[in-house]
């Protein structure tokens, strides 16, 4: 005998699904900013950089916040597929520059 999902479970989960798409869809263009604008100026106008790793990193993982962004806003299930697998791949960059670090 298999149990079937309530309407008001199902209801309760829907509504905080898109609450947290909401909450994730303002934050995440606020941290692609920040972190787009502190790697345009360590690659452009800091001086002294003898290294272009860590900028071309931190303008890597603006891009992919700035993905995570549009697809949370988005909602619709590709996009937010697309939002979780940037952010995924932006956590294993994480894990193997902390590594090597």
């Amino acid at each position: 005998m298999t149990e079937q999902a309530s309407p008001a479970k199902d209801d309760t989960l829907s509504t905080f699904a898109s609450v947290a798409g909401g909450i994730l869809g303002v934050s995440y263009p606020v941290l692609a900013i920040s972190t787009g604008a502190r790697a345009f100026y360590q690659l452009l106008f800091k001086e002294g950089v003898t290294n272009y790793l860590g900028p071309s990193l931190t303008a890597l993982a603006a891009l992919l916040y700035l993905v995570a962004a549009i697809g949370f806003a988005k909602r619709q299930t590709w996009a937010w597929k697309l939002s979780v697998g940037a952010l995924g791949i932006e956590t294993l960059f994480t894990f193997v520059v902390g590594a090597l670090s």
